[in-house]
């Protein structure tokens, strides 16, 4: 208890591929197809040869699959496909219902 300040260590401020692929324990190739097809966040260059991604949005693309994941899907069995107000119509229950998580 001295009026020493302790400090944190500071988080990242951008994150590297190295860093990337050990977090998400996934392939450099695997972060490029995830970031082509538009479902993580597009990097940005620091200079010529030195691509980073910023760490705050890579750490609310994490949480957003933490959400993701929370949200349960229910898988309908067959006979359950056509118990609904659509019946009447001849049209189909979707086959998968999302259930917000209570």
């Amino acid at each position: 208890m001295g009026d020493t300040p302790q400090h944190a260590t500071p988080l990242p401020r951008f994150y590297r591929m190295r860093q990337l692929k050990a977090r998400f324990n996934v392939s450099g190739s695997a972060i490029w197809a995830w970031t082509k097809k538009g479902t993580f966040p597009q990097p940005i260059k620091l200079s010529e040869n030195t691509t980073a991604w910023i760490a705050p949005e890579i750490e609310a693309w994490e949480q957003s699959r933490i959400e993701a994941r929370e949200k349960k899907e229910k898988v309908l069995e067959p006979a359950e496909m056509h118990e609904n107000d659509n019946e009447s119509r001849g049209e189909p229950r979707s086959l998968v219902q999302e259930v917000a998580r209570e």
